[in-house]
């Protein structure tokens, strides 16, 4: 395994916090997967056995919801982003309380603490992909070994979300996931018999 160290700014008083990121290699397959620890200790908002009707009106203790975001989520160190948090529309965008990677944040949709799949706006998605972009350009300006981005969007307890309010994750890391190497390595092959890139001949 690789240990990475990773520091927050921990709310309410915004003291830095050290989280210990594991990298860890099944040495028969290869394949990788990440921990921290500490995670065992996050805000779980919905339980796999929770029906959504129970929680949609429930925005009390919730860190995602307006009301409560300025002193429960963290901020990124005046070094990497002055202003804190990236906003845009309703997008928020901050350092994840409990990182899996060397660059690890979540974004909320929308100030509305419960949204049913068919609520969801372009706009918001938009003003999101938006957000994780200018993130993901901080992360080139001042880690250039960090080339590999993901964008995590679980909504509800059935596709594995802790928290209600609607939300998703981007990481960056130095190394790719086993997934992001298996379509590395089928984009190269891909090249050696088309001699064209995939990507541009899905697009």
């Amino acid at each position: 395994k690789v240990v990475i160290t990773k520091e927050i700014l921990r709310p309410p008083y915004f003291e830095k916090d050290v989280h210990y990121v594991e990298f860890r290699e099944d040495p028969l397959t290869g394949r990788r997967c990440r921990l921290n620890s500490r995670r065992a200790g996050r805000i779980k908002q919905a339980q796999a056995a929770t029906p959504p009707t129970e929680v949609v009106g429930n925005r009390e203790g919730c860190p995602f919801c307006p009301e409560n975001i300025d002193k429960t989520v963290t901020k990124f160190a005046p070094t990497f982003y002055p202003g804190g948090r990236i906003q845009r529309g309703e997008c928020c965008l901050f350092p994840n309380m409990f990182p899996l990677a060397s660059h690890h944040v979540a974004a909320t949709l929308c100030t509305a603490h419960f949204l049913d799949l068919h609520e969801f706006s372009a706009p918001m998605v938009s003003d999101c992909m938006m957000a994780a972009r200018e993130f993901l350009s901080l992360v080139h300006r001042h880690d250039l070994e960090a080339r590999y981005p993901i964008l995590l969007w679980n909504h509800l307890s059935p596709s594995g979300a802790s928290m209600v309010h609607p939300h998703v994750q981007v990481l960056v890391d130095v190394r790719p996931t086993s997934y992001q190497e298996t379509l590395l390595e089928a984009s190269r092959e891909y090249r050696g018999r088309a001699a064209r890139s995939f990507w541009r001949d899905i697009l």
